[in-house]
């Protein structure tokens, strides 16, 4: 069986996690007809820390 991708959850809000959700929307997401979607899921409650 075939399943396609239609959705990318990065959890975590950090500097890795920030990188990594860009990057999978630029390859993914770049053009109209895309039918991906990338979320990322961070805390309002961790205070970010700068690597």
């Amino acid at each position: 069986m075939n399943k396609a991708i239609h959705n990318i959850v990065v959890v975590g809000g950090g500097t890795a996690g920030w990188i990594s959700a860009a990057m999978l929307a630029k390859k993914h997401c770049g053009n109209k007809n895309s039918k991906i979607t990338v979320t990322l899921i961070e805390s309002d409650q961790i205070p970010t820390i700068g690597v």
